[in-house]
């Protein structure tokens, strides 16, 4: 596992794809060794068991991770999950699930009645849709990738006021790693009442995003996995391929009859 918080939720449905026919174990060291980003700026801190107390997780220890590694390796250079393993597999690397497993992993392993309670909450209004728009920078702020494309700022203008002229009422709360960036470029753009949230640890803007009714997510899988917390939410997210430079979808929570299917 490395990465930020949103790469640890994916790395933990990867091992649970196999959790029925194999004993999963989990290599956090990274966040010994390096934890930062591409670079080099901000810190990657392990924090799933924070944000899910009572995950079912355990770790491995370094004789064993140093023999797995050394002899059991399977690389990401292959870029898929095989649907079984035959021995003892060392997965190292970004791997991609298939869509369905990854909409009925999420749903039965990151439950929101199973979130760590924070100290910090959205207030709920009667009559106002809370707006939580998620702005990365950092690491992937000019970052041109077969992954990221960075979005510009009018991608967050545009899809603001699609959702001021799709609602009457709204308060927006901004997440971002450089929220000074924010505050200087984004808030003078913004005529509805906007707060900008400080001084929280990712795992805790994740869960604040998860409360909010409408989420604009950036590029990456921060804002849009806040909006799949949420599991009934307008999800926005940036799209190359539509002339409004952004798509829109209302996500829907599964069935519990498919959860467990």
């Amino acid at each position: 596992m490395d990465g930020g918080i949103a790469s640890q939720m994916l790395m933990y449905l990867e091992g649970q794809y196999y959790a029925r026919q194999a004993i999963v174990l989990y290599d956090t060291s990274w966040y010994k060794r390096c934890g930062k980003d591409m670079d080099g700026r901000f810190d990657r801190i392990f924090e799933l068991v924070e944000m899910f107390p009572h995950i079912e997780f355990r770790s491995i220890n370094s004789t064993k991770r140093r023999f797995y590694k050394s002899f059991f390796k399977y690389s990401a250079a292959k870029g898929f999950l095989p649907r079984k393993i035959n021995r003892t597999t060392y997965f190292d690397g970004y791997f991609e699930l298939p869509p369905t497993e990854f909409d009925r992993l999420f749903s039965m392993c990151f439950r929101r009645e199973n979130l760590s309670r924070i100290a910090r909450s959205i207030p709920s209004t009667p009559n106002v849709k809370n707006v939580a728009v998620h702005v990365r920078r950092g690491d992937l702020a000019n970052r041109e990738s077969r992954w990221y494309k960075a979005v510009p700022l009018t991608y967050f203008i545009n899809a603001l006021n699609y959702v001021k002229g799709a609602y009457e009422n709204i308060i927006v709360w901004l997440f971002s790693d450089e929220p000074d960036w924010v505050e200087k470029y984004l808030c003078p753009r913004i005529d509805v009442p906007a707060n900008i949230v400080r001084g929280n640890k990712a795992y805790e803007d994740l869960i604040l995003i998860s409360e909010c009714d409408i989420v604009i997510a950036s590029q990456g899988s921060f804002g849009s996995w806040g909006g799949q917390l949420n599991g009934n939410c307008i999800l926005i997210t940036p799209s190359s391929s539509l002339p409004v430079g952004f798509a829109v979808q209302k996500l829907q929570t599964l069935p519990n009859s498919e959860l467990s299917s």
